[in-house]
């Protein structure tokens, strides 16, 4: 989903998922009732959560990911270094990072 999208893409790219599992919360919500056993309340609260993480994520895409200098050590001082991170995953993983009981937002 991300692949070759580049950092300014990752955003828009997490908010088309957010709005997937946000139009698709209830049936995501029955889907962890049935197989968790989870009262749906508390599944709805998960989906809400994981949407919040996708919100942030969104928003924060191109700060976070985008490429920034650093320091060099004291060996390389006349030299410059760099780091960036390519989106290359699937958007929805970001809302699993932390939530190991919302099996439902896997699939």
């Amino acid at each position: 989903m991300l692949g070759g999208t580049g950092i300014r893409g990752t955003g828009p790219a997490t908010r088309r998922v957010a709005g997937i599992i946000a139009r698709r919360a209830p049936e995501l919500a029955e889907l962890t009732h049935i197989e968790m056993g989870k009262p749906q309340a508390d599944a709805m609260l998960e989906i809400a959560m994981a949407l919040e993480h996708l919100a942030w994520a969104a928003k924060n895409a191109a700060r976070v990911l985008g490429r920034r200098t650093v320091r060099p050590s004291l060996l390389t001082v006349n030299q410059a270094a760099g780091v960036e991170y390519l989106p290359l995953g699937v958007a929805g993983s970001t809302a699993l990072t932390g939530c190991g009981n919302s099996p439902s937002l896997v699939r």
